[in-house]
């Protein structure tokens, strides 16, 4: 199922088929932070519930002008929506 080629989150977001929106992260999907600030892949999540990413337009501090592709680690709290491109 293929997902709509945007730059911008809240369009991303909008416009991906419902059948790939999940509450249920895993490794592969895409990760929407609150508030349609940011996106990346989630690359694991652990029994506690954080999330590990790999995140673009990023730097080591955490903000939104990056300067390169950066692994980090979330709070589910702080994801707002999935995108679970195995899900077709």
């Amino acid at each position: 199922m293929p997902i709509h080629l945007t730059a911008g989150v809240f369009t991303l977001d909008e416009k991906a088929p419902p059948e790939l929106h999940t509450l249920n992260p895993a490794a592969g999907c895409i990760f929407i932070k609150a508030g349609h600030l940011h996106t990346g892949f989630v690359t694991a999540v652990d029994d506690d519930g954080t999330i590990h990413t790999c995140e673009g337009n990023t730097n080591p501090g955490g903000s939104s002008d990056g300067d390169g592709v950066y692994v980090r680690t979330r709070r589910r709290a702080e994801l707002m929506s999935f995108l679970d491109l195995n899900a077709v």
